[in-house]
């Protein structure tokens, strides 16, 4: 019996781990910039697990909205899932608006004006005219976070 609304459990498990690793991170990185804890954050290894990290959150993000809008685009019409996509993408981007406004009060020198969250939000917003093009999206994502990896492998140090 197929049901259209089924979920894909590989999907759920690599959501599952990239929350893992988000957590991992962050409590690293919290105890480096919050508590002068001794971490190496700052390493190749720790900005590799980060870009890893929100690469994965991005394949699932992407990975997601293509499989939903193919579900979806025979149920509504082309006009409704513009909307649908755009009120997401708006969400996601209002809590991240909500997480750069609560650094910017509680943190001076670690204000998150950027995040992985404001791109996920906006990448929701824009993506509608792009679904149609699938594996082409997945080809070029691939070569905009190969290069990513290859021209930037450093963060910027953020001073306390």
């Amino acid at each position: 019996m197929e049901n259209s609304s089924k979920r894909f459990w590989e999907i759920d498990v690599l959501r599952g781990i990239a929350i893992i690793m988000m957590i991992i991170y962050h409590l690293c990185y919290d105890l480096y910039f919050l508590g002068d804890f001794p971490i190496k954050i700052y390493s190749l290894s720790w900005t590799l697990f980060q870009r890893t990290t929100a690469s994965l959150f991005l394949l699932l993000v992407g990975t997601s909205l293509t499989i939903s809008y193919s579900k979806l685009k025979s149920k509504y019409q082309r006009k409704e899932l513009f909307f649908r996509n755009l009120r997401r993408g708006i969400k996601i981007l209002t809590w991240s608006v909500v997480i750069t406004i609560f650094t910017f009060i509680f943190l001076s020198n670690g204000v998150i004006l950027f995040g992985i969250l404001h791109l996920i939000g906006v990448s929701i917003m824009i993506s509608f005219p792009l679904l149609d093009y699938k594996y082409k999206n997945l080809a070029l994502g691939l070569i905009v976070l190969i290069k990513l990896y290859i021209g930037y492998p450093y963060m910027p140090k953020i001073q306390k």
